[in-house]
């Protein structure tokens, strides 16, 4: 008998919250600083409110994604401990990147179109390491780097922090908008075989 065993796999989580007209002009309503290649907020954005109901949800599935999806057991609770919103304009797109000081992280997209760009997530290493490379006859979730995935309004994904990934530049007039937040595990962990309190 033939098997393959896809070992070691990166899970990314998809789900989708609807957006409202409320959630949307209260997120396009913060205070934004330019940076390099966007408009970032200031803040933690998630935490407010007006947010409440996205919170919850976004936190519902963090649960969900960490205990059923990655089977990690209920002696810790995630708590949320960062968010931003991020304006993306026409041309503006994200360098490539994870997050620190953070177990899981995720982004919610408010505004879309087909011309804003997709969030492109990136491996550490080559399949056959960073040596060298070989032309694809196709690309798959084995071989492909990076992989594309083309975000609605809505669409909400949740990684491991520790995922390189970058966003594409807006193609469009419209503006791109997300909210990105990152989790921290609260409760006891293992580290080197030392029981430990985050």
């Amino acid at each position: 008998m033939t098997k393959l065993h896809q070992i070691f796999s990166v899970p990314l989580y998809e789900t989708n919250f609807p957006v409202s007209q409320t959630d949307l002009d209260f997120v396009k309503s913060q205070e934004y600083v330019r940076y390099d290649y966007s408009y970032m907020s200031e803040g933690n954005v998630l935490a407010c409110d007006e947010l409440k109901e996205v919170r919850d949800f976004i936190t519902s599935h963090v649960e969900y994604y960490f205990y059923n999806v990655c089977g990690m057991d209920y002696d810790v609770k995630p708590e949320l401990t960062s968010s931003w919103a991020n304006i993306h304009v026409k041309g503006d797109w994200t360098l490539r990147h994870s997050h620190p000081n953070s177990i899981i992280s995720g982004v919610w997209y408010l505004s879309t179109s087909d011309d804003t760009g997709s969030l492109l997530v990136h491996r550490e290493n080559g399949l056959f390491g960073n040596q060298i490379d070989f032309n694809r006859r196709e690309n798959n979730y084995l071989n492909a780097e990076p992989l594309y995935f083309r975000p609605e309004v809505g669409t909400i994904y949740l990684f491991p922090s520790t995922l390189k990934h970058s966003v594409d530049a807006n193609l469009d007039s419209d503006e791109r908008i997300s909210v990105a937040f990152n989790y921290m595990m609260r409760g006891m962990v293992n580290s080197y075989n030392v029981k430990m309190k985050l």
